[in-house]
C-alpha cells in the first residue's frame, strides 16, 4: 500500500518490463495476480505477456523488475527464433537468423505463409451441481504451442432471466443466438498436445444456477500461435443432477 500526500491509502504493485529486442514497443505490467485482470495477459496487468516475431534471428530479451521501493533488478538473454530471414534494412535481429522454418513455402518471392493451428476439445463435466462447486472439466488438444482462453456462455435469453450479466459473445456463427460470457480460464501452451483444465463459474452465477434442473452451455476455445494464427473450437454441454 502506497500513502499519497494526503495519506490516503494507494495500491502499489511491483512492476515487470519486457523489451523483446526487435524494435516494438516495451510491455509493461504489474507483477502476476496483482491486481486482479478481467485478462490476465492484458497490460497493465500482466507480469507475463505472450509476444510473437515477425522474423527469425537472435533476439536479446530483457525483464525487468521494479519493487514498490523503486529497487531494480534485471535479467537478460539471447532468444533464438526460426522464421523467414528479415531484410538486411529491418534492423534487430536481421541477419542473424537461418530463415529456416516449417509451414509454408517462399519460393518466386511470395510471403511465409505458417499453417493454422488445430485444436479440439471434450467437455468431461456432466454433473450440474458438480461443476458449481468444483468447475467445469475440460480436455484439449493443440497441434503446437499456442495462446488463449476458454470461455462459457449461456444463452443471453436465459442469462437475462436468471438475472446474470457477463459480456456479450463476439464473432459466433452467423444467426447463432446471443450468448453471455459467464466463465473463463486463460490456456498458455508450450507445445503442442492435450491437457486438462478446470473452467471455474462466480459465487454469483453459481448461485443464479443453483436451482436450475439443467443448463445447457456452449464451451469455445479461442487461441493463435506465435505466427499470429487464430483457430476456434466449440462443444456443447448439458449439465444435470
Amino acid at each position: 500500500v502506497l500513502f499519497n500526500a494526503k495519506n490516503e491509502e494507494e495500491p502499489n504493485y511491483a512492476k515487470f518490463s519486457w523489451n523483446f529486442g526487435d524494435g516494438s514497443p516495451v510491455v509493461t505490467g504489474y507483477a502476476p495476480g496483482a491486481p486482479a485482470c478481467e485478462a490476465p495477459w492484458l497490460s497493465p496487468c500482466a507480469g507475463s505477456v505472450f509476444h510473437s516475431y515477425k522474423y527469425g534471428g537472435t533476439y536479446q530479451v530483457t525483464l525487468t523488475i521494479t519493487d514498490v521501493a523503486g529497487d531494480i533488478a534485471q535479467e537478460s538473454q539471447p532468444e533464438s527464433v526460426i522464421g523467414p530471414p528479415a531484410p538486411a534494412s529491418t534492423g534487430p535481429g536481421s541477419g542473424s537468423g537461418s530463415g529456416s522454418t516449417t509451414g509454408g513455402s517462399t519460393s518466386g518471392g511470395s510471403a511465409l505463409t505458417f499453417p493454422t493451428p488445430t485444436i479440439t476439445e471434450l467437455v468431461l463435466s456432466k454433473s450440474l451441481r458438480k461443476v458449481l462447486r468444483k468447475g467445469l472439466s475440460v480436455r484439449y488438444s493443440v497441434s503446437e504451442q499456442v495462446a488463449g482462453r476458454f470461455e462459457v456462455l449461456l444463452a443471453t435469453s436465459l442469462a437475462r432471466r436468471l438475472h446474470l450479466s457477463g459480456a456479450s459473445a463476439t464473432g459466433l456463427a452467423a444467426g447463432a443466438p446471443p450468448q453471455t460470457v459467464i466463465g473463463k480460464a486463460i490456456l498458455v501452451t508450450t507445445h503442442g498436445g492435450a491437457g486438462t483444465l478446470t473452467i471455474q463459474l462466480g459465487s454469483n452465477t453459481a448461485k443464479r444456477l443453483r436451482h436450475m434442473r439443467s443448463v445447457t452451455l456452449l464451451v469455445r476455445l479461442l487461441v493463435h500461435n506465435a505466427h499470429a494464427k487464430s483457430a476456434t473450437a466449440t462443444a456443447t454441454v448439458t449439465l444435470s443432477g
